[in-house]
This record gives structure tokens, sequence and C-alpha cells, in this order.
């Protein structure tokens, strides 16, 4: 079936997940604890496309974080603080009926710091031009997302941006 080939072809770009249910007033600590053991529980599996992961359970193990992560829009938001504070509190989620959230696991660099977060941009998506198509392709290799500064971050300052 040609649906179910494409499927499967989407399916095996999909970067490596793990999927945990928590009650929203868990802590980040032990939601980013528990998301953490489930990447070295696959890591464990010997899956060659886990094999990265073996690392977090290693004494050596780099810094990791969770942020929030917008499915729809591809777009990975501001860092959780590691804290006591719930994750239903942080992410505002509704305790009255059944939520979910997409969070993303972010590792440190090999020198433990992260990539910053500049809550003053805002992701654009470049698109490639397919000349065999003749037109803009959508395929994830054509694809790049880039955080740009928005207006109200360059007001009365120059801006980069294009009008």
């Amino acid at each position: 079936n040609l649906l179910q080939e494409q499927v499967g072809k989407a399916l095996a770009r999909e970067p490596p997940s793990v999927t945990i249910s928590l009650p929203s007033t868990r802590t980040i600590t032990r939601a980013l604890d528990q998301a953490r053991e489930g990447f070295v529980r696959e890591a464990s599996a010997g899956d060659d496309l886990w094999k990265w992961a073996k690392i977090l359970d290693s004494p050596s193990a780099p810094r990791a974080r969770l942020r929030n992560y917008e499915v729809w829009r591809g777009e990975v938001g501001a860092p959780l603080d590691a804290s006591d504070t719930s994750i239903g509190q942080a992410l505002a989620l509704r305790t009255s009926s059944l939520t979910s959230a997409s969070l993303l696991f972010e590792v440190s660099g090999p020198d433990g710091t992260f990539e910053p977060w500049d809550e003053q941009s805002a992701s654009a998506i470049v698109c490639a031009w397919d000349p065999s198509l003749g037109r803009l392709s959508l395929a994830p290799e054509h694809l790049l997302v880039v955080r740009v500064p928005t207006e109200e971050s360059t007001a009365g300052k120059r801006s980069p941006l294009v009008g």
C-alpha cells in the first residue's frame, strides 16, 4: 500500500522519542529524571538509533533540560527551569480534563552549555526550491528553521529584518 509505505518513510525520519505519562502535579525535576530514564532504557535495548543515549546513564553524563515543544509548528519553546514547580503549573495545563504536552529533551554540549534562548525572537522556516518539482519543497531535508528577532525586540534599533 502506497500510504503505508509513505508513513513508514516518514516514521523512519523521525528522531528518537520517548513517551512518558505523569500527573500534572509531578515536578519538572522529576519529569526530567523520568525522561532521562526513558532514553537510557531505550539505549539499553541495543538499537543503533539510541546509541547516543547510553552516555545519559554515566557519571559523566551531559546536562539535560526540558523545553516546551509545539509539534504543529515545530517550534521549540523556552526551557523549563528544573525546579520544584509542577509540570502542570509550568505549562499552564488544565487539571479538569485530560491534557498532554510535547516536550523536548535537550542535552548540553560537551562544555555543559546549552544553545542560548532568546524569548524576543521567533522561528522562520526557510524552504528550498526544488527545480525537479518546479516549486518549493517541504521535504524535511529541504527545510531550515532559523530564529530571527521580532519587531518588538528591535524597536528603536537598526533591524536586520527585510520588510
